[in-house]
């Protein structure tokens, strides 16, 4: 990435987001680079996706439509529903018109990054896991999740979405359905039982 574009995305994020945000955007997108060089991705595309995936994390509806973002009635009412997730699931639109990016690949990456996607894509799995492996996220099974990331994205995802799913049922959180959609999927690979038995253990000890 050239040093002036990503300046200048740092920059525009600097005024949709708290500082902590942008600087978790930072280190997502580091981790994102990291990954797509053990993938043979494009380490630019993981880059921009990592730092601009949380483009629309301090919007409402009625913050995005003041600044020019088009919604649907749906995706406002997704908001009532699913605040939560509502600012992946609408951040097409934000990256967009906001930072002016619409790379199909980008796009869809940070659309994924929350929620996850049954059919993801290379970078969206990278975007997906790297937003949770960010150093300053107290999440214990973080480093394992890395290490498996760096071999094998499906199994990570498969990882991050059973410590996402236990955390949210934990919490009593509603579950948005592509997650489960998502899990299902990921869920009939073959080799994920001493996956399940490390996560147990790394929980079990934290």
């Amino acid at each position: 990435m050239r040093k002036g574009n990503e300046s200048s995305i740092v920059s525009t994020l600097s005024h949709l987001l708290p500082k902590a945000r942008v600087e978790h955007s930072i280190r997502v997108a580091k981790q994102a680079e990291e990954l797509a060089l053990c993938h043979s991705i494009s380490r630019e595309e993981a880059r921009i996706a990592g730092l601009v995936h949380d483009s629309a994390k301090a919007l409402n509806p009625q913050k995005a439509l003041a600044l020019g973002v088009q919604l649907s009635t749906k995706e406002k009412d997704l908001y009532q529903q699913f605040p939560s997730v509502w600012h992946a699931l609408v951040a097409p639109k934000v990256v967009k018109t906001l930072l002016g990016i619409s790379t199909p690949t980008i796009l869809n990456a940070v659309q994924w990054h929350t929620t996850g996607h049954p059919n993801m894509k290379p970078l969206d799995q990278i975007i997906f896991i790297a937003d949770y492996i960010d150093p300053n996220r107290e999440y214990k099974d973080s480093a394992f999740i890395k290490e498996l990331a760096q071999s094998n994205l499906d199994h990570a995802v498969y990882a991050v979405l059973w410590s996402s799913l236990l955390l949210l049922i934990q919490r009593g959180n509603i579950i948005h359905e592509l997650t489960f959609q998502s899990y299902n999927t990921y869920a009939q690979q073959q080799g994920l039982a001493s996956i399940r038995e490390q996560l147990i253990k790394i929980k079990c000890l934290a």
